[in-house]
């Protein structure tokens, strides 16, 4: 019994020392700033969600709508490249998914048109084409100057 113990509090500690010496990962996430030039959603899922809240027995419902999209982009410029091997003029795949409802969190993304400009982080590599296709979040949109706007702010 003693030997048990011995060998378990001995591989504890092992554990414990190769845990505190290991580096945490940390995620790699590169900002860019993106035409959009195509928006493709691919699933669709709606949740009613009916509750009884009030005394006299009245119902309340409320909802849920989640929509997985992918957007084909072209990279204007690269903010921050966090060894994605980003570059402007680049065509990359954009993964996200734009959630709405009646009360709640924000949306996750933005509704997204052909033709505008938008800057937003990227990460990981999503499906075969890991290195053209990723997972997009923290959009912002990004304002072009023009003519008649020089120097102004949006």
């Amino acid at each position: 019994m003693k030997r048990r113990e011995l060998l378990l509090l001995g591989a504890a500690a092992l554990l414990v020392a190769s845990a505190a010496t290991a580096p945490a990962a940390r995620l790699l996430i590169s900002t860019v700033t993106v035409e959009i030039l195509s928006v493709d959603p691919q699933s669709y899922q709606r949740d009613d969600f009916r509750r009884e809240t009030f005394k006299d027995g009245a119902v309340s419902s409320t909802w849920s709508e989640k929509t997985v999209v992918i957007t084909k982009a072209r990279v204007n410029a690269v903010v921050d490249d966090d060894g994605h091997g980003l570059s402007p003029g680049m065509v990359i795949d954009l993964h996200y998914e734009v959630v709405r409802g009646p009360v709640g969190p924000a949306a996750r993304a933005p509704e997204v048109k052909p033709g505008e400009t938008w800057t937003v982080g990227v990460m990981g590599g999503v499906g075969p084409n890991k290195g053209t296709s990723f997972e997009a979040r923290g959009w912002t949109k990004a304002y072009a100057p023009t003519n008649a706007n020089l120097g102004a702010r949006p």
